[in-house]
Order: C-alpha cells, then sequence, then structure tokens
C-alpha cells in the first residue's frame, strides 16, 4: 500500500501509462552518484548529459533517430603553485578525479549553460561543451579535510547557486554581454558571493524563475529568492529531527518536493514551509526526482530499482497533492539518474550504473 496523507490506493491500481522503448546506446557507462542526467529541450529535440569518470558525456536524438555523442572533459586548472605565472591545466594526483556534479541551466531566455564540478573548481561551458566560459577554484582549508562541490541550481535568470561539502553556496551571475552587431553576444561569469547558511555537506539545489531549494545531508532544505543576489526565505526540517540525509530536490508551482535517503517523497508548501504529504515512495535511498513543468508529473528512481511516477496537484482545493500514475521495475539495474525528455513529461530517461545504455519510456493512451 502507498500511503499518501490520508488517502490509500494499491499498486494494482496504478495506471501503466509509458511503455518501454529500444534503450539509448552509449560509447561510455554512467558512473555512480546521485542525480546523474540531466536534461535539456531545445528547438524540438531532446538533449540528455550524465557524468562518467571525469567527463561529462551528451547524447543527442535528431529528427532521423540519428544519436550524437559528445564528450566535455574535465579542465581542472589552478594558479601560481608551478613558479609560473600562467594558469595551467592540473596535472597532479592531487586534484585529478571524477566530477562530483553536473547540469544543464536554463538562464531564462538567453540560453543554457552546461555547469560541470570537479574535484579542483567550478566549471563553466556553451551548453553543448563547445566554449569554456569560465573557471572557479575551490578554497581548500589547511588543516582539514578536501572541501568539494556538489548540487547545481539556478535563481531567477542570472545566478548559479552551487554547493560545497562545507555548508557554504557559492553564487555566480551569469550575464550574456551582446552589443547591437553581435548575434550571439559573451558570457560574463564571476562569483557575487558565498553564503555560509547550511551546516553540513549540500546534496541538491534546484531553482526557478521564483524560487531556489538547496538540501543537505541532515535533512535541511533552505529556500531563496532574488534576481541579482541571494535573498533567504525560510529552511524547514525534512528529515523531521531524524537527521536523515535529503538525496534529491524539486520544486514547482509553490510545492517543495524532496526525496530522503529512507525512501520518502515528502512535499511542503513553499510559502508557509508546512509538511502537506508525505509518501512512502521507495524500500530504499531515492536517488532522483525530476518534474515536468508543463504536467506536473514528478518522477523518482532508488536504490531499489524501481522507477516510479506521481501526479502533483498544487492547487489549495484539489482534495489531494500527489498520486501514483505508472511504476516500473529494472531488474539487475543500480539507477543513478532520471529525467523527462520534455516540459510535458511525455518521455523518460534512466540512468543505470556502470551499463552501457539509457533506459527509455515513452507515454502511451490507457
Amino acid at each position: 500500500m502507498i500511503v499518501l496523507g490520508s488517502v490509500k490506493m494499491a499498486i494494482s491500481e496504478v495506471c501503466n501509462t509509458y511503455k518501454r522503448e529500444s534503450s539509448i546506446l552509449l560509447k561510455r557507462s554512467v558512473s555512480p552518484g546521485w542525480n546523474n542526467l540531466s536534461t535539456i529541450y531545445l528547438d524540438g529535440q531532446a538533449h540528455m548529459s550524465y557524468r562518467h569518470r571525469d567527463s561529462v558525456c551528451i547524447v543527442s536524438k535528431d529528427e532521423n533517430a540519428m544519436l550524437h555523442h559528445l564528450m566535455v572533459k574535465s579542465k581542472d586548472v589552478f594558479y601560481g603553485t608551478t613558479g609560473f605565472d600562467e594558469t595551467e591545466t592540473v596535472s597532479s594526483a592531487v586534484l585529478q578525479g571524477d566530477l562530483t556534479d553536473s547540469k544543464w541551466v536554463q538562464m531564462g531566455q538567453r540560453g543554457v549553460l552546461l555547469v560541470a564540478l570537479s574535484p579542483g573548481g567550478v566549471q563553466f561551458f556553451e551548453w553543448d561543451g563547445s566554449v569554456f566560459l569560465h573557471y572557479h577554484q575551490i578554497a581548500q582549508p589547511e588543516e582539514s579535510k578536501r572541501v568539494f562541490a556538489r548540487g547545481i541550481g539556478v535563481c531567477g535568470d542570472q545566478l548559479v547557486c552551487v554547493g560545497l561539502s562545507s555548508g557554504a553556496l557559492l553564487v555566480f551571475r551569469a550575464i550574456l554581454e551582446k552589443s547591437e552587431e553581435e548575434e550571439t553576444g559573451n558570457w560574463n561569469i564571476s562569483l557575487a558571493e558565498t553564503i555560509t547558511e547550511h551546516q553540513c555537506a549540500i546534496s541538491d539545489i534546484h531553482g526557478t524563475a521564483e524560487l531556489t531549494a538547496s538540501c543537505d545531508e541532515l535533512g535541511t532544505v533552505v529556500l531563496w529568492a532574488g534576481q541579482t543576489a541571494l535573498s533567504k526565505l525560510g529552511s524547514l526540517d525534512a528529515s523531521r529531527g531524524r537527521a536523515e540525509p535529503c538525496t534529491s530536490v524539486r520544486v514547482w508551482a509553490g510545492l517543495v518536493c524532496v526525496a530522503m535517503a529512507t525512501g520518502f517523497i515528502r512535499i511542503y508548501h513553499a510559502d508557509s514551509m508546512a509538511l502537506k504529504c508525505e509518501v512512502t515512495a521507495h524500500a530504499r535511498w531515492i536517488t532522483a526526482l525530476d518534474i515536468a513543468a508543463q504536467s506536473g508529473l514528478l518522477v523518482s528512481v532508488s536504490e531499489d530499482a524501481f522507477i516510479r511516477v506521481w501526479q502533483l496537484y498544487p492547487s489549495p482545493s484539489s482534495p489531494m497533492t500527489i498520486s501514483p500514475a505508472w511504476n516500473y521495475f529494472l531488474e539487475d539495474a543500480q539507477l543513478f539518474g532520471v529525467a523527462f525528455l520534455d516540459p510535458a513529461g511525455d518521455a523518460v530517461a534512466v540512468a543505470p550504473y556502470d551499463l552501457y545504455e539509457l533506459y527509455l519510456f515513452e507515454k502511451e493512451e490507457c
């Protein structure tokens, strides 16, 4: 049974609205790590990206169903440690390592950026990785364990937020400078501020033009807003006093959806920050969430090898907040990423660990 506040529904009543299609074959496997799948929908075409060791792999399918593969290699840099003035690419083993996060971020109507987090710093690229735009080196403490970055999200249409394992939040301002003669323009990206609000490692960040949420490994969720500077709206304890990690967070239509390591999905009002409902969604850690902005469909995957799709009801007059729509068991698969391929949620992709494929599901009529 699934408990949705006072509403109980049997698994057998779930409407199977998606059918499994042929998998998207990959040239490189999917690395482990929460939220390891990001998608953008540009000019009617879906693009998918995931992390493979120290690279971001991009897969696109054109109108002829042909697959196109790109690989964006990490570009860690450092300053002044070799006796030279110029910036150099890191070759030492100290900063080499797998990417800790990557995501496409939509900067309003001005375009899309690809952000990759490496052991050394924060890297900004054009959406397809064709141009390396900006690098920010993460300052390391002298006498404590290394700080790493995890969690990427927008706030408004200018700010990009990046989380650190220290609990700090790096806020970057990204402005597209364009003259009358230029059609494309140049990105001006700089660190605007550093905010310390979380008391432990940030695990995920998600934002829209109106609202941004960051969550951490102790179950704290902080809500933010702002166009040119970040302003805290409030915080809530999604673990309900148990110090349980939040693994993924999504905001939509005044709702804050939080995935927990315990398998719960908890949904809060963004305005009052009150718990609206909770769902016993999975038997093990939830590893990723995503929301289809046009339809309000929520998808979750977990270490229990289930993918589940839910319908959200944001209206205060609705008798329920969430209902199950569909589920599917992927045998012998460790799932570390999930994302809708279009704003309506007509297709969804799932990223399994250490396999050279993305599972693909498309909506069908019930």
